[in-house]
């Protein structure tokens, strides 16, 4: 497997400066969307202490001792720590939303979107609608845990943080 950096050296189409440019983006980009998710996951701990106090009991049983390792596997049995992660997305998206070009004219809503229009989903609104998501303005990460009472069946495509299929955030 070829790193994105090597593919891009490959193309003799590229200039230097536009693949260190384009380089820079992806660092920045990776930096600035794990500090912004981290703060809000903090803040929501911050302002729930229940949930922090849930939150501390399962990692204190994933990470028993001091020197206990956080690997790979610990975080795939982490629900908990997921959910809040989730929660955290749904009421603080890291971009506003999915932006993608027409490619045929398409009805939505009774109205005519042409083709070539951008259109953008917009995360932050869709998932703070009551229709899709009970009390959508509260830090509730039962929502997410599907043996929880609190569970909500939610639409898998109604909190898309990093968009969705081939085109998703790397």
């Amino acid at each position: 497997d070829k790193s994105l950096l090597a593919s891009f050296l490959e193309q003799s189409n590229l200039d230097f400066k536009d693949i260190t440019g384009m380089m820079v983006d992806i660092m920045m980009a990776a930096i600035d969307t794990t500090a912004f998710s981290t703060c809000f996951v903090l803040y929501h701990m911050a302002r729930n202490p229940e949930v922090q106090d849930k939150l501390f009991h399962e990692t204190a049983s994933l990470l028993p001792r001091k020197e206990s390792r956080i690997t790979a596997e610990s975080l795939t049995i982490a629900p908990y720590l997921r959910s809040c992660i989730k929660e955290s997305l749904r009421l603080n998206p890291v971009a506003i939303g999915v932006g993608r070009l027409l490619t045929k004219d398409m009805i939505l809503g009774g109205y005519l979107i042409p083709k070539d229009t951008v259109i953008v989903t917009q995360n932050m609104i869709a998932s703070r609608i009551s229709q899709y998501v009970r009390d959508p303005l509260q830090f509730r990460p039962e929502r997410w845990l599907r043996n929880s009472p609190h569970f909500e069946n939610i639409h898998p495509f109604l909190s898309l943080p990093f968009g969705f299929g081939p085109r998703s955030c790397i």
